[in-house]
C-alpha cells in the first residue's frame, strides 16, 4: 500500500492543547488498534500519530493531535484545517493490540500517549473474552486529561474495567490518584506475571516501568508491548 489521500471530515478541540481530527481515507485500509500513521499536510509537515479509534469504526479514522506552541509557524492540526486534506502512510507499529491469549490487561498511558491507549482499549472491550481491564492514565494536571465522560460510561457499563486518573500536580478539589503513574501501578500489583502489558508515553518512562514491572514485578518482557522499544518507522 502506497500513500492514501483522505478528507478531513472534522476537528474538535479536547483541551486546550489536544484536538480530535477525523479523517475520510478515499480508499480504506486495514490496521490494528495500536498502530499508527505518517500524517503528511498538503504545506508539507510530516508527523506520527497513533490510530485513536478502533479499526471496525469504518466511517473515518480518529487522530488525537497536540497543536504546537511554537507560533512561528502553523501547527499540524491549522495546516488540516486550512486546507481539508492530507496524505497517509501504511500503518506502522508493532505494539498492535493481541487478543491471541485470554490474559488480563493493563494499560499505561502518560500524558498524550492515551490516543493509543484508547484504541486498544476499544478493541478489548470489544473482545467477547471476559477478561479484565486496568487503565491508568497520567498527566501533570487535570486540563490535561480529555476524553473523561466517555471514560466513565465504559466503567460503568463494563464490570471488567477498572480506571485509574492520576494527576501529578493535582489542583484543590481533586478526588483521584495523585504523584507518579509508574509508582501508582506499582504499589498497585504485587504479580503481573499473567498479563498483558500496554505502554505509552515518554520513552524513558515506558522503558523504566518496562525494567521495573519485569524485575519487580514478574512480568514477561515478551508480553509487555510498546513502540518505544518497537519502532518501525
Amino acid at each position: 500500500m502506497g500513500s492514501v489521500n483522505c478528507r478531513v471530515s472534522s476537528i474538535r478541540q479536547l483541551n486546550e492543547e489536544m484536538f480530535e481530527v477525523k479523517i475520510q481515507p478515499e480508499t480504506w485500509f486495514a490496521f490494528t488498534a495500536g498502530q499508527y500513521l505518517r500524517v503528511l499536510s498538503p504545506d508539507g509537515l510530516s508527523r506520527y500519530y497513533s490510530i485513536a479509534s478502533p479499526p471496525w469504526q469504518r466511517s473515518c479514522i480518529e487522530l488525537h493531535i497536540a497543536r504546537s506552541v511554537n507560533r512561528q509557524q502553523l501547527s499540524m492540526v491549522d495546516q488540516l484545517h486550512r486546507s481539508g486534506f492530507c496524505s497517509v502512510s501504511p500503518p506502522q507499529g508493532l505494539a498492535g493490540f493481541r487478543n491471541d491469549q485470554c490474559r488480563p490487561l493493563l494499560l499505561m498511558a502518560g500524558g498524550s500517549g492515551y490516543s493509543y491507549i484508547r484504541a486498544i482499549l476499544l478493541a478489548a472491550l470489544a473482545d467477547s473474552r471476559e477478561r479484565p481491564i486496568y487503565l491508568y492514565w497520567g498527566t501533570r494536571t487535570r486540563d490535561q486529561l480529555y476524553g473523561v465522560a466517555e471514560l466513565d460510561e465504559l466503567k460503568a457499563r463494563y464490570r471488567r474495567l477498572s480506571i485509574t486518573l492520576v494527576l501529578e500536580s493535582p489542583e484543590p478539589g481533586w478526588t483521584g490518584a495523585a504523584g507518579h503513574l509508574l509508582e501508582h501501578v506499582m504499589a498497585d500489583f504485587s504479580d503481573l506475571s499473567g498479563f498483558d502489558i500496554y505502554i505509552a508515553g515518554r520513552p524513558e518512562m515506558a522503558l523504566s516501568a518496562r525494567d521495573r514491572f519485569c524485575a519487580g514485578r514478574s512480568a514477561n518482557e515478551q508480553r509487555i508491548f510498546s513502540d518505544a522499544w518497537n519502532h518501525a518507522g
